[in-house]
């Protein structure tokens, strides 16, 4: 009887370290597929950074301008392009300010 307990221990170990090795090689493989997705994204990013610079030029860019273009830049003032910038949150008063998302009402 204690043949066949030790038997079936070692077969339920084996099971084991097969399921953990097989875990451990699928999760590698996740790993380098997210990678391999991150860096398309970035260089996909970066083709449509590219592409939008080229059909939208910066104002002071003259190597992007046709000659098109140019007619047109000499017809308009230059004007200065305008930065939005948004304001920042105000700190409520009161004792407890850590949390600037939270607005403590009191009655």
């Amino acid at each position: 009887m204690l043949a066949v307990l030790i038997t079936l221990f070692l077969l339920s170990w084996g099971l084991v370290l097969t399921v953990m090795t097989f875990q451990d090689i699928t999760i590698n493989a996740q790993r380098l597929l997210i990678l391999d997705l991150f860096r398309d994204s970035s260089q996909l990013s970066a083709m449509r950074m590219k592409e939008a610079q080229k059909n939208h030029p910066a104002p002071g860019d003259k190597s992007a301008t046709t000659n098109k273009d140019k007619g047109k830049a000499q017809n308009k003032a230059a004007k200065p392009r305008q930065r939005m910038t948004t304001p920042t949150p105000q700190l409520p008063d009161g004792p407890d300010v850590s949390d600037a998302r939270r607005v403590q009402i009191s009655i």
